[in-house]
Parts: C-alpha cells; structure tokens; sequence
C-alpha cells in the first residue's frame, strides 16, 4: 500500500510535536510538509524547535527521526498548495478557521481546533465511538462547494470522557 502524504500544520508547538512523533512511523501516511508560523519558516525542524540544544522547544519524549529534524518548515499559508493528500492540523482556532478552510477547498483536513467545530455542517470525530457521523463530510463538501474537508477533533477533556464511556454505553446503555 502506498502511503499518504501528510502535511502538518503548526508542527513546532507541542501538539504538532504529537503529530510528527506519531506520523514518522505510521503505516498508512509518510510526513510530507511540515508548516508553521513565519518564524520557523525556512530553517530545518530541528533548528526550528532547538532540538538538543538547552533553549530547546522539544516538548515530546519520544525523539524525532533524524529525517524529521532535517525537513524544512515551511509557512502556514504555503500548505494549501502543497502536493500533501491530507494535512493533520495543530493550529491554534483564531488561525485555524481561515486556513483550513482555504487547504479544505482542495484536501482533507484532521484538526484539533474548535473552529469548525460547531457549524450545522460539521462534526466532532472520534475513532471507535461515532464513524457513522462521516456522513457528514458529503454534506460539508456539498455545502461549501470543497473537494477536501475539515474535521475537528473534540477538545482533550471530551476525549478522555466519551473513550471512557463508550464500553460502558456498549454494554449497558447510558442515560
């Protein structure tokens, strides 16, 4: 199987740092674009987080791969025409909103922002408790005339509650 070429958006802060760490050995997707803000544009990653050295921006245990450290990080605005099939986004929601929007004209869009969050045409995703909500996705592209979409994740402390519940929902119901 060929992997997908992911790009992620706001990669040098910490939940970007999640993202690279848990995409540098995934089997379905192969790190493609590395985006962030206009100061980390243009130098290597690991310049641009100040890995190894004692001002460093590395907020992850796990390391990045040598290959990962040695990627250009290029703007934010540069990823919506980039050759990525699907962009993975850290961005914060003040930024996020535009942005992914304009890369969802063209791609997929994973994000964890609230931006999109609670729009009649989109949904919060969580693998293993609401797949049939991808439904949704025909409705997004439809209404907004994209080939792409944005879908966010819920916030952190939902995650960890709906994970939690849905074996129990499963086995019991829940009111």
């Amino acid at each position: 199987m060929e992997k997908l070429r992911a790009g992620i958006l706001g990669a040098t802060g910490e939940v970007g740092q999640k993202f690279v760490v848990n995409l540098q050995d995934h089997p379905w997707f192969e790190i493609a674009g590395l985006y962030a803000s206009e100061r980390s544009a243009g130098r290597r990653y690991g310049e641009a987080v100040g890995y190894g050295t004692e001002q460093t921006r590395w907020f992850i245990q796990q390391e990045p791969k040598e290959e990962v450290l040695e990627m250009r990080v290029a703007n934010i605005k540069d990823a919506v025409s980039s050759d990525c099939d699907v962009i993975f986004s850290a961005l914060p929601s003040e930024v996020a909103l535009e942005i992914e929007g304009e890369i969802a004209r063209e791609k997929p869009v994973v994000s964890t922002a609230s931006a999109y969050r609670y729009f009649e045409d989109s949904f919060t995703y969580l693998p293993g408790v609401n797949e049939s909500h991808a439904r949704m996705i025909e409705v997004q592209r439809r209404k907004r005339g994209w080939k792409g979409f944005v879908v966010p994740q819920p916030n952190c402390t939902t995650i960890g509650l709906v994970l939690s519940l849905k074996p129990v929902y499963d086995a019991c119901g829940l009111k």
